[in-house]
């Protein structure tokens, strides 16, 4: 008895599928976000739009007499991860932050489909070379108060929280030492959106 070789089509119709199945699952497996080989915590909305997150943040600021702290950074990004623990975790930090600051975290990832929320990054004039998260405080209007990036923390500061206290106790608002919104320069390009 002769077995005939299975024919081109034959083959097609059987492997297809394999091909699709192995192409969708390698897809959905590179879209998800990755940190030290396991999936990270989705501590910023890859969905959301920047800009009406951050609108949302001014108008609670705004509403409840506080400043807004932007973060700008990425899911897989440890140090993004890292910085978010040691806002909420550190007592001393978590308090600055709830009783001075809106938090509106906003994803500036640009490992997928081209950065996004370019805009917020640009109207802040951000240079993310510098690394993520970058920490922006800004009034209740928008406008950026820490306007000097050498003053700002660093991405991995949050090995360092008592600069990152410093930092935030420098700009809440409160006391003597804090500038005021009358002593930082005005720039058109950190206008509210």
């Amino acid at each position: 008895m002769r077995i005939n070789p299975p024919s081109l089509r034959s083959w097609m119709v059987l492997m297809v599928p394999v091909v699709v199945c192995a192409c969708t699952t390698a897809c959905q497996t590179q879209k998800k976000t990755k940190r030290d080989g396991r999936e990270a915590r989705q501590i910023y909305d890859m969905k959301a739009q920047g800009e009406a997150q951050l609108r949302a943040g001014l108008q609670q600021a705004h509403s409840e007499d506080k400043r807004v702290l932007l973060s700008l950074g990425a899911n897989w990004c440890s140090d993004s991860q890292k910085m978010f623990d040691v806002l909420k975790s550190r007592t001393e930090l978590a308090q600055q932050l709830d009783d001075h600051y809106v938090l509106v975290m906003v994803d500036v990832n640009d490992r997928l489909a081209g950065q996004r929320n370019p805009t917020i990054v640009e109207r802040y004039q951000v240079d993310l070379k510098r690394g993520i998260p970058a920490l922006l405080v800004l009034d209740n209007e928008g406008r950026l108060l820490s306007t000097d990036p050498e003053a700002r923390p660093k991405d991995d500061d949050h090995d360092h929280p008592g600069r990152l206290l410093n930092y935030l106790k420098k700009w809440n608002g409160d006391g003597p030492g804090s500038p005021s919104e009358t002593q930082v320069p005005s720039q058109e390009k950190s206008s509210a959106p």
